[in-house]
């Protein structure tokens, strides 16, 4: 049929993306990424600040070693009749290591993230200013001193490879 609107979002955070289309008058299908074996993902959420907390606009690229220098933006929104998480997804070839994201941020900041020393695909990256207002904290709340946190949400694991909802009207 004449398709709606697609979704694209890591449905069960094994950090491949997953798509959900949408026909006119017809189902809702879900894909499920099931990745490539010697291929990697690496995904990243941000926290801005108040009025923008997702990051919005954000602009990230991804420096590797002997693979290329990847770029993307954090949007809000999607396709028509849907909207994407303000995420970033990096694919990672084989034979590719991961050494760096550097993140201009809306209001024009910049931060640097350091992937050589972190184990696992999922980042969670506060923004400059919102880690020292965490890290001035108050006496009743102790200070995160960690700019960079690892992002494992909980959530049953899907073990659907795609799903045919039908709605009808």
């Amino acid at each position: 049929g004449d398709g709606k609107s697609l979704g694209v979002v890591d449905l069960n955070r094994d950090g491949w993306v997953d798509l959900i289309a949408a026909c006119n008058s017809g189902p809702i299908i879900t894909f499920i990424n099931r990745g490539n074996a010697p291929n990697h993902t690496i995904s990243l959420r941000l926290q801005g600040l108040p009025g923008n907390p997702t990051g919005i606009g954000a602009r990230l690229k991804l420096f590797s070693k002997n693979g290329p220098t990847q770029t993307t933006e954090i949007q809000a929104g999607g396709s028509y009749l849907s909207q994407n998480p303000a995420m970033a997804f990096f694919g990672v070839p084989q034979g590719s290591t991961p050494d760096r994201v550097d993140i201009r941020w809306p209001d024009g900041q910049h931060s640097s993230v350091q992937l050589s020393a972190i184990k696992g695909n999922r980042l969670l990256v506060r923004h400059p200013k919102e880690r020292l207002r965490n890290q001035i904290g108050s006496v009743n709340k102790p200070a995160k001193p960690a700019s960079i946190l690892f992002w494992r949400p909980i959530l049953r694991r899907i073990r659907i490879v795609m799903v045919r909802i039908s709605l009808q009207t």
